[in-house]
């Protein structure tokens, strides 16, 4: 009788499982790394651009490499939070996340920052604030909506460690 009812509860556990499955391919949308060729800083708050801290342009965010970064200004000013830069990524991408590389080799940046969208460069669209780990170099992930394409990414640097900031490299993943 136990073995019976072992089976029975056995069959109605594997019957559960597969329950509402079938063989029909679900349509997830694929995410992809955009292609950030022609991409061009077109504001920044404030850069340490006479190419100490491994140039300390904003550009260097988008330059593949993690081993050059921004870094707000900090001679002869010390400008305070928050520091921001903006991309104009050449056409509106439907974006699913951006990806921040901290600096390698300094733990003292930004703490919390927002992203914010844009169809013209004027008006923005808040996609959120997020907090983030200046003492991890791997690439952190930030998911935003893919409901509506941008042209142009704000970043803003609002909280930190320090007086000014730094970040190597952006990544965004689009809807393709």
């Amino acid at each position: 009788m136990k073995k019976n009812i072992f089976q029975l509860m056995m069959v109605l556990v594997v019957t559960a499982s597969f329950t509402g499955c079938s063989d029909d391919r679900i349509d997830y949308p694929l995410a992809a790394k955009a292609d950030r060729s022609g991409w061009a800083i077109t504001a920044v708050s404030s850069e340490q651009g006479d190419g100490s801290e491994n140039t300390g342009l904003a550009s260097a965010v988008l330059d593949g490499d993690v081993n050059t970064i921004w870094h707000t200004q900090y001679d002869p000013d010390h400008p305070g939070f928050p520091h921001w830069f903006v991309v104009d990524m050449k056409k509106p991408n439907k974006m699913i996340s951006v990806d921040l590389t901290a600096r390698q080799n300094n733990k003292n940046g930004f703490t919390k920052f927002k992203l914010e969208g844009s169809a013209n460069g004027e008006t923005w669209t808040n996609l959120g604030e997020f907090k983030f780990v200046p003492a991890t170099i791997t690439p952190q992930s930030f998911p935003v909506s893919s409901a509506t394409g941008y042209q142009y990414l704000k970043f803003t640097a609002l909280e930190g460690l320090s007086v000014h900031t730094f970040l190597a490299e952006m990544e965004v993943f689009v809807n393709e």
